[in-house]
């Protein structure tokens, strides 16, 4: 069902997808009725779907055909949109129109007709070799070079097509290792942000190792996956300054190339965001957020990490009065159920953080804008990977809990929590890697011996405390989106909270 969701998104209405293969009444209604029910959001799942339609007479067999010869039109509409929006970058349009020619080329070529497939190829290549688009550079190649040596006969052309299949499969040689080097660097973060010190080794010897290869052409795709790879070096290290600087000649280059790499630029404007964040350059950070909003296509998985360094950008800066006009539309955004476990359980974080803040009156509630719905044991269910992640995310959801309990007044949930918490912070809070988060939590634990007394807890969590000030976030070894909230902050909601 996931893939139909995904897929039906791309489509304003039925009637387009009905466009790419005529069938007949009862069949086509049916084709429709699935869309709609899909599109309305009225099957959430294969099961309601199933049950709709046998409700409407249909068998299991018939439903399970239904569904199967669903899948295959959708599929062929795929080739049939037009990309000519304004919406799309140069790059996007060709990269659309020459993918489309390259299988025509190919399906021409397999059937036989060469001659028609060279047409399409020739046209095709020319688009290709401007946009650096090697894999369709190499393959095309290929095939003009078979063609110019048993249909042609013409020797330039085969030296010509020779030479591009022998340029373009070193550069895809050196674009494929960047790639393969940068997913085996982020792998291990797919659920997880906790520091991982053996990686911080591999990032350091990849980046080294790409500074080190001799390129005849550096395409876009070889740029953008080794400065990935140079970022995550500096985002390990905790190096902001080289972060940027990183950022910067990345954004060099690939604005240097002779098209529009508007959602690439902005991958790397995204990351300085992050790192100005992290200075506490607030004037940068909002340059920077500027230029991510002009940049990142909306609803993509960029956007939605823009938008929540955004929303951090605004509570860091005491903003809370911007917040609901802001942000809240991004939680009910239709394509994020579509963006990742990951992101999804972060977003699910957040909407329980803008609880906390709502809930102390720290941001105002307007008619025009209300945050949605929140339930604590909901929330608890619908983030497994997060909690899972022991030395990450998990860290806010019990202090989440644990504040929630309290601007409630469930104290006796606090008391029962108590031994747990101190548990998971010998356990799993070690100094060198989260040592800000060991502090609040060890200041929080203070809150059931002073009997939530303010001036009791003061001095009793004050150790505790002063070690947290000593280091503030800007100078501290972590990641700054691990603290939507500073802890500083909320420490200044606890002390409201108290008696």
């Amino acid at each position: 069902m996931e893939f139909l969701k995904e897929i039906i998104a791309l489509f304003d209405s039925y009637k387009k997808v009905h466009q790419s293969s005529p069938s007949s009444g009862r069949s086509s209604s049916n084709y429709e009725l699935f869309f709609q029910g899909i599109k309305n959001q009225d099957f959430q799942t294969d099961k309601d779907a199933k049950a709709f339609f046998l409700a409407r007479g249909l068998s299991t067999a018939h439903y399970r055909k239904l569904k199967s010869r669903f899948k295959e039109r959708l599929i062929d509409r795929l080739f049939l949109i037009e990309y000519k929006s304004n919406a799309y970058s140069d790059i996007q349009r060709a990269y659309y129109r020459c993918h489309k020619n390259w299988v025509a080329a190919r399906i021409l070529f397999g059937k036989g007709m060469r001659d028609s497939a060279h047409y399409i190829a020739v046209k095709t290549l020319k688009k290709a070799l401007h946009f650096e688009f090697t894999e369709i550079v190499l393959d095309l190649s290929r095939l003009l070079r078979l063609y110019a040596a048993t249909m042609k006969g013409s020797e330039k052309d085969f030296r010509y097509y020779d030479q591009l299949v022998t340029d373009h499969f070193d550069i895809l040689e050196k674009v494929l290792l960047a790639e393969s080097l940068y997913e085996k660097i982020v792998l291990p973060y797919a659920f997880s942000k906790s520091d991982k010190k053996n990686i911080a080794v591999l990032a350091r010897d990849f980046s080294e190792q790409l500074n080190q290869l001799t390129l005849k052409t550096e395409t876009h795709s070889f740029t953008i996956f080794a400065y990935f790879i140079h970022n995550i070096r500096y985002e390990i290290s905790h190096d902001p300054e080289r972060l940027i600087a990183s950022c910067d000649e990345a954004i060099r280059k690939l604005r240097a190339k002779p098209f529009t790499l508007r959602n690439q630029i902005g991958s790397f404007m995204l990351r300085k965001f992050s790192a100005h964040l992290q200075l506490a350059q607030y004037e940068a950070a909002r340059a920077a957020s500027i230029d991510c909003e002009e940049l990142i296509t909306k609803a993509s998985i960029n956007w939605f990490k823009f938008k929540q360094y955004q929303l951090i950008y605004l509570i860091y800066t005491r903003q809370f009065a911007d917040i609901p006009t802001t942000f809240y539309a991004v939680l009910k955004n239709p394509k994020l159920p579509f963006r990742g476990v990951g992101i999804q359980e972060t977003y699910k974080l957040i909407h329980a953080y803008l609880y906390l803040l709502h809930l102390t009156g720290k941001i105002p509630q307007t008619e025009s804008h209300k945050l949605p719905h929140f339930r604590l044991g909901k929330f608890l269910n619908e983030t497994p990977a997060l909690s899972k992640d022991k030395r990450g995310y998990n860290i806010d959801i019990l202090i989440l809990q644990m504040l929630i309990a309290m601007a409630r007044k469930n104290y006796s949930y606090i008391i029962d929590r108590q031994n747990a918490l101190k548990s998971y912070s010998l356990r799993y809070l070690r100094k060198d890697e989260f040592y800000r988060s060991n502090c609040f939590v060890n200041i929080l634990l203070h809150l059931v011996s002073a009997e939530f007394h303010r001036v009791r807890f003061l001095r009793y969590a004050a150790p505790d405390l002063k070690k947290l000030q000593a280091m503030p976030l800007e100078k501290a070894n972590q990641i700054a989106e691990f603290e939507i909230v500073p802890y500083e902050y909320l420490l200044s909601i606890v002390l409201e909270l108290c008696d």
